[in-house]
């Protein structure tokens, strides 16, 4: 098995916040991603920033960086790298079939003014601009003061001992019994960051893993090349002086590698050579023209031996003539051939079958003519509303109403991990098989609900567990497509 960090932070033991995130970025939605400081909020949004690229215009923003009031407005400029005059134009052509998600982290860090704008603008757009804001808990109510209607709120609960085995063999490569990952659970009192300060020195990928103190900079990513500060360019004008007292400390050039390529030049060259000179023509092989009988001129017409004036019949060739019956005979005797452009179409039509019709007696009786069979029509066989174990699935969803609404709770990539969430709602809802990056997935829903507030309204009936899975609510009509 592969390491693979992206696994963990994908929702394999955090709840699965990633698929929550990139379904709200479709609706336009506006959500809340916070969590204790290490909890990996900023990692959460730089992966929905990487998963929504290739289908969204994603616009990034950290609360840390020095900003004023029209931060919202200059990020735009950058993303779309144009002036501020042209921003109107260019919002109208990318809104026609296009949406826009501004992904914001350390949002408690911004200003009241920033916030205040980032607000105007959404009124103004609509569904067609969406918000993630990142950050500790207090960035809620800040952004609600600013006058945000909050559609949803993921708060990254603390890892298990379960979640920190997982983490520590997908993100680091190390294998945790069970007692050392409940003890590692109870030190560090469930948060990541501290996790994989305390893993990282044991691990072999120890140099490629982030810790509290950088995980923005390098999960988020959201600062751009051109806004590097002035110490940054003074320090590069010290790279050459290092670069010169660094000069007797160089590696050797590989000769070995040097060798074997020049080795390797010289044998494609030898078979360049022996193949240029195998293809030249064989000094044995002769060619012998062999001689084309000369073709009659035109107009030159067969003598006869005999000397007779009787017509001669014509050789027969490929260019149409004129029929015997058509030639006609001057006084003096020469015939002119004069000929057609279509020969079959100036033949004379061929002669018609004889159709013949038999009356019938006036006693006979027409006979009956035999009933067709009737061909039974094969309906297609409803698919069953349950699986083998009684748990409700695809079959039960496809007769539900496009209107009704649901919950989605989890995925997992067991069946039996489905039907088991959905014994923990009393078996009052569904699991159905989708593909999910190219893998194969079961969604579990809770419901349905009259309408998406009843469905958001559920979400405090469910045990605490679930509820920590970010459940979120969607339409039967979207999940019918994936049926």
């Amino acid at each position: 098995m592969e390491f693979d960090e992206d696994r963990f932070f994908s929702g394999a033991s955090r709840g699965d916040y990633l698929e929550a995130l990139t379904a709200h970025a479709g609706l336009g939605s506006v959500v809340v991603v916070d969590g204790d400081s290490g909890s990996g909020v900023s990692t959460l949004l730089g992966q929905a920033v990487m998963a929504l690229l290739d289908d969204l215009e994603v616009v990034r923003i950290d609360g840390h960086d020095p900003h004023d009031g029209n931060v919202v407005v200059e990020a735009l400029l950058r993303h779309f790298n144009i002036e501020r005059p042209e921003l109107p134009e260019t919002l109208r052509r990318t809104l026609v079939d296009g949406r826009i998600v501004v992904v914001v982290d350390n949002s408690e860090a911004l200003s009241e003014d920033a916030l205040a704008t980032m607000a105007s603008l959404k009124q103004k757009l609509g569904g067609r601009l969406g918000y993630f804001f990142g950050g500790q808990s207090a960035c809620l109510e800040q952004v609600k003061a600013a006058g945000f209607v909050v559609d949803d709120r993921l708060s990254l609960p603390a890892l298990t001992a379960e979640d920190i085995q997982d983490c520590a063999w997908f993100v680091l490569g190390l294998e945790l019994d069970d007692g050392e990952s409940a003890s590692l659970c109870d030190r560090c009192e469930g948060n990541l960051g501290q996790v994989l300060a305390s893993l990282a020195p044991e691990s072999p990928l120890a140099s490629s893993i982030s810790t509290d103190e950088d995980e923005a900079s390098l999960s988020f990513g959201a600062r751009h090349q051109d806004e590097e500060s002035e110490a940054d360019l003074e320090d590069d004008s010290g790279w050459e002086d290092e670069g010169e007292e660094s000069s007797d400390d160089r590696a050797e050039p590989p000769w070995r590698h040097i060798t074997a390529v020049a080795g390797l030049l010289v044998v494609v060259a030898l078979l360049w050579f022996g193949l240029s000179s195998n293809s030249q023509e064989d000094p044995s092989t002769r060619v012998i023209a062999l001689p084309v009988p000369a073709e009659p001129a035109a107009n030159e017409l067969p003598i006869d031996a005999t000397g007779s004036d009787e017509v001669q019949p014509m050789t027969p060739t490929m260019e149409p003539v004129a029929r015997l019956e058509d030639l006609k005979v001057r006084e003096d005797g020469e015939v002119i051939l004069e000929p057609v452009s279509d020969p079959v179409m100036q033949s004379d039509p061929p002669q018609k079958d004889t159709v013949m019709t038999l009356s019938q007696a006036p006693g006979d009786p027409k006979p009956a003519e035999a009933p067709e069979p009737a061909v039974a029509e094969s309906s297609p066989q409803p698919k069953p509303l349950v699986d083998a174990e009684g748990y409700r699935h695809a079959g039960w969803l496809a007769t539900q109403d496009d209107a009704d609404w649901f919950l989605q709770i989890t995925a997992t990539s067991q069946q039996e991990g489905a039907r088991r969430v959905l014994d923990q709602i009393d078996r009052k809802g569904a699991y159905y098989e989708a593909q999910r990056n190219g893998k194969t997935v079961w969604l579990v829903l809770a419901g349905d609900y009259s309408s998406r507030q009843a469905a958001l309204d559920a979400k405090s009936s469910l045990p605490a567990k679930l509820r920590e899975a970010g459940p979120f609510p969607r339409k039967m009509a979207d999940i019918r497509g994936e049926l």
